[in-house]
């Protein structure tokens, strides 16, 4: 720890809930304390990714509460504060637009196809991220409309080809 910390000139933290993420700037003020004490002068604290992103039900704090917190528990330090507020402002800004191929039923199931894949949607395939999906469509006949549950798959034919099951669609 002493001769990572003398070569180390910043720390990183990463929690992007407030409750957590004050118990943990608090522990790293007492890190700055102790290294200090310890003649190990940091002039940076990296704060991480910043504020956290609404994929379905979540409640992230808002960029307010995030900035009064990290202000009242940094400006005591005396270090220049360094963070990434990255997803939370670029997340909401970005839409994967694709079209429905085919879809197709295979052992009481039912599958969208659609022509995106999970090369350009990573995320689900890697860690089950659950993205939102917009149905767009042309009005339909009023009697047009039959409901099913589905699994909305990309064309590569892998099993992490998910972007996500939905348990109501419209045909």
């Amino acid at each position: 720890m002493d001769s990572l910390a003398r070569n180390q000139r910043a720390y990183r933290l990463t929690i992007t809930t407030l409750v957590p993420f004050r118990r943990a700037l608090g522990r790293l003020a007492g890190f700055v304390g102790e290294l200090r004490r310890a003649q190990i002068d940091l002039r940076y604290l990296d704060v991480g990714g910043g504020l956290g992103v609404r994929y379905s039900d979540q409640k992230p704090p808002t960029r307010t509460e995030y900035a009064r917190l990290v202000s009242r528990m940094v400006r005591k330090l005396g270090v220049h504060l360094l963070l990434e507020p990255g997803r939370s402002i670029i997340a909401p800004a970005g839409v994967l637009l694709t079209r429905v191929v085919y879809m197709k039923a295979n052992r009481g199931k039912t599958f969208v196809v659609v022509d995106s894949a999970m090369n350009d949607l990573m995320r689900p395939a890697l860690y089950g991220a659950i993205h939102p999906i917009t149905k767009v469509v042309r009005e339909a006949k009023e009697n047009d409309t039959q409901r099913q549950r589905v699994d909305i798959v990309g064309p590569v034919c892998e099993t992490g080809d998910c972007f996500c099951r939905i348990g109501r669609w419209e045909k």
